[in-house]
């Protein structure tokens, strides 16, 4: 290396260590400043942040803003009503429902199976090849039947 080279690299690293410390001051000014909040300040926006994210909101729509809670909330209005997956689907599309799932029929299909688990909706009448099984809402006041099984063991 040559002493010419030697000097070059000198300067460049003067160079560099004097941006650096521009930065520094920079940021410095900044956090004096009040920017950004403090640290308690950014990790409260933070949670709030991971709370919506997970559906966690204090919100009063909360039980309607999540496809489950939609889903029961529609069985739930018209007691009587007999829903397929294909026709909820219909219908949550028809009142402009947010469906975010790349394959919503299959996360709609996913929901009423759970629900069924739960006791909250029963199979009326099972499809077969292309007809897809019909289901019902169980009346709270008649979820055990004459035999005392819970709803969810009937079906």
């Amino acid at each position: 290396m040559t002493a010419q080279q030697i000097s070059e690299m000198e300067q460049a690293m003067q160079e560099e260590h004097r941006q650096d410390l521009e930065a520094l001051e920079r940021l410095k000014r900044y956090l004096h400043n009040g920017g950004g909040g403090g640290a308690q300040e950014q990790a409260g926006r933070l949670h709030s942040l991971d709370r919506a994210a997970f559906g966690l909101d204090d919100d009063e729509e909360t039980e309607t803003s999540t496809l489950t809670g939609k889903v029961e909330e529609v069985f739930n209005q018209n007691p009587t009503a007999r829903w397929t997956v294909p026709k909820m689907l219909h219908y949550l599309r028809e009142i402009r429902f947010e469906l975010k799932a790349q394959k919503p029929q299959a996360s709609v299909g996913l929901i009423f199976q759970k629900l069924r688990k739960r006791g909250s909706i029963r199979i009326v009448k099972r499809g077969s090849g292309r007809s897809p099984n019909i289901y019902m809402w169980v009346q709270q006041d008649a979820a055990a039947n004459e035999t005392g099984r819970p709803a969810a063991a009937r079906s």
